[in-house]
C-alpha cells in the first residue's frame, strides 16, 4: 500500500499521468469528433470501424480496430499541415498506453517526446517518420497534399 501511495504521490507532484490502457475504438471515435468526424460518418465492416469525412480543407478516411488506427488525409492547397496533418495523426496515439503530462504548463514526458518526434509538425514533404512506443509502431508519410498515418500494436 505504501508503494502504491508513493507512486500516486510522485505522479501527481511530477505533473504526469500514466495512462493504464489505451483508448478503445469507441473512445477513439469520440476523440476524432474534434477532427470533424461525426457519429453518422462511421460504419463497420467486420471488426473494423471506418469513416469518411470531407470539408473545404481536408478529406479524411479513418479506420479503427483493436490494436490499430489509420488516417489518410487529403489536404487542400491552403490547409496547414501542422493543424490538419500532424495534430490529427497525433490523436491516434491515444490508443497507445503512455505517460502524459497532466497540464499545459508541465514539460512533455519522454513518451510525448517520442510521439512528437514521429508526428512532427515541421515534417518536410515527401518524407516518412517512424517510431515505437510501448510495443506499438507509429508511422506517418507526407507527400505534397496527402498524409497517411497509423499506430499499430506489434504482435
Amino acid at each position: 500500500m505504501k508503494k502504491t501511495m508513493l507512486l500516486i504521490t510522485s505522479l501527481i507532484t511530477s505533473g504526469t499521468v500514466l495512462a493504464q490502457n489505451g483508448y478503445s475504438v469507441d473512445e477513439m471515435k469520440d476523440v476524432l469528433k474534434y477532427s470533424g468526424i461525426r457519429d453518422i460518418d462511421w460504419y463497420n465492416k467486420g471488426d473494423t470501424a471506418f469513416a469518411d469525412f470531407k470539408n473545404e480543407k481536408e478529406s479524411v478516411k479513418a479506420s479503427l480496430s483493436v490494436g490499430r488506427g489509420m488516417l489518410e488525409i487529403q489536404l487542400s492547397s491552403d490547409a496547414p499541415f501542422d493543424i490538419y496533418g500532424a495534430i490529427s495523426c497525433q490523436k491516434l496515439t491515444k490508443m497507445i498506453p503512455h505517460e502524459e503530462t497532466s497540464g499545459w504548463s508541465s514539460p512533455p514526458t519522454n513518451d510525448e517526446k517520442k510521439i512528437r518526434a514521429v508526428f512532427d509538425m515541421d515534417m518536410k514533404q515527401n518524407s516518412t517518420n517512424e517510431g515505437q512506443l510501448n510495443g506499438w509502431q507509429m508511422k506517418i508519410q507526407r507527400s505534397q497534399n496527402t498524409v497517411i498515418c497509423s499506430v499499430m500494436k506489434k504482435s
